[in-house]
């Protein structure tokens, strides 16, 4: 197809009695290369660039959380085939994002729907039914949520969406909408999964449940946005899990003994991830509050509490929690990066309960 489409612009142009230029053939393929070439040495210089960087830097809690999940961070290496790749692949997708959003569920008008339907004030159950049946992966989802002991405490099972609703109430049937659309892009269970995605994805869903339990208990935050906050913290680490997706296809191509424990893969994952996610959320024409949630940038925290500060806060925590459980801090040190780290002085507190349930 490109081949006929380069014929005919060529006829169009020049006319039909054309002589193959070989030597133009020649050319051409050999800019090509040398374009490629400069590309690997950018990528090159600037891994190395972030390996220096890392060397330099005193451990956080997303540094020792993508040492619980990947392993602790080999030394330098001259040629780090994962990272380089993924490099690669995050620039390109950054600077022609269509690549990587054209080939991403859209946000389905019937989620923003059934979002907002939760939210007025004049709730109509008949019309929330409807919307729901038209989505039935979140119809399932919903089922089954109020089928879980948390809710069906009777044991009697529920089929209807209406007695799931009546179990449920709003907030927690608005939490299993948001959740079954996120789910979609939860790591694929294969090997990789159960060494690492697994992880990933809790961190995601425990991110969720945080946020809305912080904004809840902030004395700056209306109540009201509560539903803003899960779905803020279930989307803020879209970007990791599609850098873990490019990580998997990368072992398709280079050496299967490279491994993701380098300091370079994990801090691509760190510094590009939350530009990858304002891009897919900016995709999907999210509400403004929410991709100005997920633009939040701890330097420039005031006093005040925000919908970003608290799913900050929270992705912190629990990124500290599993450090915690996997045995890289004791009790000590989890404290000193809570007061480090976290904002919020009531999340701290918070933190604080949390760890010592943990620990019990």
């Amino acid at each position: 197809m490109f081949a006929k489409l380069m014929r005919s612009t060529i006829t169009l142009l020049f006319g039909s009695r054309l002589d193959p230029d070989y030597h133009a053939f020649e050319q051409l393929r050999a800019q090509e290369q040398e374009k490629l070439e400069v590309m690997e040495a950018k990528a090159k210089s600037s891994i190395e660039q972030l390996h220096a960087e890392a060397c330099l830097a005193d451990p956080n809690p997303a540094e020792l959380f993508y040492d619980a999940l990947f392993g602790l961070s080999t030394g330098p290496s001259e040629h780090d085939e994962l990272s380089h790749f993924v490099y690669q692949h995050i620039r390109e997708l950054l600077e022609q994002p269509d690549k990587i959003l054209d080939a991403l569920p859209v946000m389905p008008a019937s989620v923003v729907k059934m979002v907002n339907e939760l939210n007025d004030p004049e709730f109509d159950l008949f019309e929330f039914v409807q919307l729901v049946e038209t989505e039935p992966a979140i119809a399932a989802a919903i089922i089954k949520r109020a089928n879980s002991a948390l809710f069906n405490v009777s044991g009697k099972e529920v089929t209807d969406l209406k007695r799931a609703f009546m179990l449920m109430g709003a907030r927690y049937v608005k939490e299993s909408v948001l959740h079954a659309f996120i789910e979609q892009f939860k790591p694929c269970q294969n090997i990789y999964f159960k060494m690492f995605g697994e992880k990933l994805w809790l961190h995601s869903q425990n991110t969720a449940a945080l946020t809305q339990s912080l904004t809840e208990t902030s004395p700056d935050i209306e109540k009201a946005k509560d539903s803003t906050a899960y779905f803020v913290g279930l989307i803020s680490d879209l970007g990791a899990m599609i850098i873990f997706q490019l990580m998997q296809d990368a072992f398709k191509t280079i050496s299967p003994d490279a491994a993701p424990c380098s300091y370079m893969f994990k801090r691509l994952i760190r510094q590009e991830s939350q530009l990858l996610t304002i891009k897919i959320a900016e995709y999907w024409n999210l509400p403004s509050s929410v991709i100005q949630a997920l633009r939040f940038e701890p330097e420039y925290f005031v006093a005040c509490e925000s919908i970003g500060s608290c799913a900050y806060d929270a992705s912190v925590i629990s990124q500290l929690e599993q450090v915690l459980d996997k045995g890289l801090i004791d009790t000590e040190q989890f404290e000193q990066m809570l007061d480090q780290y976290v904002l919020g002085e009531h999340c701290r507190t918070q933190a604080m309960s949390r760890m010592i349930e943990l620990v019990r």
